[in-house]
């Protein structure tokens, strides 16, 4: 009853700054978003000159920074847990098949930053651009020679060995979709190797996707509460979604750490709210997006589960 929710609208980052200014003007204590990238980097000077600190919705962990946390689930994370569980199942012949867009690069640099830690050099690395991907002869062969496909002997039907063990998929989903389908056409489909992704691969076209069964996806397992999803859809007349969650998370955060302020001080009233000491918790907080914990640095840390897709299902490894 003693916190007072105003909303302010980024449009998708197209007046993110006159938001920022409005929360500026308003004296807000901390904000819950915004949710994309552009929005973070129009807002984020006036922001930061308030001192306005910022639970963020974005997975895009180079907008982290002190004061501003991103509490989205993150791809870098899922995808060490995914490198991680290779290694352990001695998958060691890692190629990389990466999009030259935003995302496809994040994830190309970090899987490359990590491999060298666990001194691994990738069997192989083709950075596909968007001509290529557009032009259906040149993706079949570039992918191709990626692949290393020799033809079959006549009367020969027994597939040579893969020369990977996995394959890292580096990109967004429709690149995705345009590159597993061709990796199979010349014999890597998931039979012979195994693809890996993060939890942009649980889209629904994706899970359905034949030639994307038998991959291993990294996510976060999101909690079994049949109070709150019975309570949203009486509320909100729809399912909850992962960002549903998050963004109920956010706020019980910023609930029980003005509580604990308030404890601490005996007075409620007080608005000097400790938010980036009360935030930080070492032993992390339990929500509906699942057990995390804020860092200094402004990421967030959570675990991951490996799940095989097969027949369209995730099934917990």
């Amino acid at each position: 009853p003693d916190i007072e929710l105003i909303y302010l609208d980024t449009k998708g980052g197209t007046s993110a700054y006159q938001a920022a200014l409005d929360a500026q003007s308003k004296a807000v204590d901390i904000i819950i978003g915004p949710l994309f990238t552009a929005s973070i980097e129009q807002s984020a000077e006036i922001l930061a000159q308030a001192g306005i600190p910022v639970l963020s919705m974005s997975n895009n962990q180079d907008a982290a920074q002190t004061g501003r946390w991103v509490m989205n689930y993150l791809p870098e994370q899922q995808m060490d847990n995914l490198l991680g569980y290779l290694v352990q199942e001695n998958k060691m012949r890692i190629g990389i098949l990466a999009s030259e867009d935003v995302f496809g690069s994040r994830i190309l640099m970090h899987a490359l930053s990590r491999l060298q830690e666990l001194a691994i050099s990738p069997a192989a690395l083709s950075i596909l651009p968007p001509d290529v991907l557009a032009d259906e002869p040149t993706l079949k062969s570039r992918i191709k020679e990626f692949s290393r496909y020799v033809a079959p002997e006549e009367g020969v039907t027994d597939l040579p060995p893969p020369p990977y063990d996995a394959i890292i998929l580096a990109g967004n989903a429709d690149f995705v979709l345009r590159a597993a389908p061709v990796l199979a056409y010349y014999d890597l489909g998931p039979s012979q190797v195994t693809f890996v992704g993060t939890d942009l691969w649980t889209r629904s076209d994706l899970l359905r996707e034949p030639s994307l069964q038998g991959s291993l996806i990294a996510r976060a397992q999101i909690p079994e509460a049949t109070i709150f999803e019975t309570s949203w859809k009486e509320t909100f007349k729809t399912g909850s979604s992962p960002l549903s969650r998050l963004g109920f998370d956010s706020m019980a955060l910023i609930t029980v750490t003005k509580r604990a302020h308030a404890a601490k001080t005996s007075d409620d009233n007080s608005l000097d709210v400790d938010w980036k000491g009360g935030l930080i918790q070492e032993q992390g907080f339990a929500g509906f997006s699942r057990t995390f914990r804020l860092l200094p640095d402004g990421r967030n840390s959570r675990s991951y589960d490996i799940h095989l897709l097969r027949d369209g299902q995730l099934i917990k490894m």
